[in-house]
């Protein structure tokens, strides 16, 4: 799954993805002022701080969830989150891969290790910080276990 901001829905709603019919929410915190790729980015403020989340049905254990998300930050604020939330299930990360022009990729890793109850599985990015923050090029890569 890929977002880089830059496409949306018929209806201006959601970003598009890489995927026909698969959509990233909250295309209203499309931003023109930065970008990493393309023209937009996602702004996210403290009043408004998710966003290009995307809910994907059936997560199993043993599934590795590789993420990562270019991110302009003045203050280094924002991470890229997932969580399961009928099984307690929460990761977050902002730990820097690499940097360009003002933009830190950031990523997150993890595997669902124990059985899960949970329906879906919500990824998304998030300003945990006072200052906005911008991210772009949101990727998620599912690793099934029989692929392994």
């Amino acid at each position: 799954y890929f977002c880089n901001a830059d496409s949306l829905s018929e209806n201006k709603i959601y970003f598009s993805s890489n995927i026909k019919d698969v959509f990233f929410n909250d295309a209203y915190m499309q931003s023109d002022k930065h970008s990493f790729s393309g023209k937009y980015s996602s702004q996210l403020t403290k009043k408004s701080p998710y966003g290009m989340s995307i809910i994907l049905d059936n997560p199993q254990t043993g599934q590795t969830y590789n993420i990562s998300a270019w991110r302009y930050s003045a203050d280094k604020t924002g991470v890229i989150s997932a969580s399961i939330e009928t099984d307690q299930f929460y990761r977050s990360s902002k730990t820097i891969t690499q940097s360009r022009n003002g933009w830190d990729m950031i990523t997150l890793s993890f595997t669902i290790d124990k059985p899960i109850t949970g329906k879906t599985i919500t990824l998304y990015t998030w300003n945990e910080g006072k200052e906005t923050v911008y991210f772009d090029d949101f990727k998620i890569s599912i690793i099934n276990p029989q692929s392994k």
